[in-house]
């Protein structure tokens, strides 16, 4: 047949077709209404689930900070505050993690939160390769302990700090780099300081 030819169909073949061959049947539309239902029952329920933090405890860094390290060592502390964003206490077991270039040499964190709460975690760092410590984005692991075991929530991924090795002087809004690179540069570098974020 030619492309373009245009072809009829007769209504004795209309006829003959059945308008209902492709509807569900009263029972199967039953079964797909029950799916529908089902599946959003469940959604509902997980959420209502990771929103309580029965599922998944949920803690967020309020922003404040605290960091500063010594002119004697290549170490520095740190101090986050974290806020329990459920609705019920969140016990807290540690915090924090050695890494490239860095050791973790102790660590402070609240007990407990309740609900809305913030606490402060505090840690100790022992910087062993300078120019090891990793450059991007290093959020910290707070464990917490479940009715099932422990689960570990990370914060603070986005805490950058500014940049030691910029010139305040010629610049009054330096730029900024991740919080255990600016940390480990002060650490290394022997003069001292940090910032101070914490009211």
């Amino acid at each position: 047949m030619a492309a373009g030819t245009n072809v009829t169909i007769s209504d004795q073949v209309w006829d003959q077709l059945d308008p209902y061959a492709a509807r569900l049947s009263a029972q199967d539309r039953h079964r797909a209404w029950a799916a529908v239902g089902g599946a959003t029952a469940i959604a509902v329920a997980v959420a209502a689930l990771w929103w309580s933090g029965l599922l998944v405890p949920r803690l967020s860094f309020s922003g404040q900070v605290r960091a500063i390290a010594p002119r004697s060592e290549p170490t520095f502390t740190i101090v986050l505050v974290v806020k329990n964003d459920t609705p019920f206490t969140i016990h807290l077991r540690s915090a924090g993690r050695s890494g490239s270039g860095l050791q973790i040499i102790d660590t402070e964190t609240a007990s407990q939160l309740t609900s809305g709460t913030a606490g402060k975690i505090t840690l100790h760092y022992r910087v062993t390769n300078c120019s090891a410590v990793p450059s991007g984005s290093w959020p910290v692991p707070v464990r917490v302990e479940r009715l099932w075991g422990q689960s570990t929530v990370w914060v603070a991924g986005s805490l950058q700090l500014s940049n030691p090795d910029s010139d305040g002087d010629d610049d009054p809004d330096p730029w900024e780099i991740p919080w255990q690179q600016a940390m480990a540069q002060i650490a290394c570098s022997g003069k001292g300081g940090g910032e101070d974020g914490i009211s």
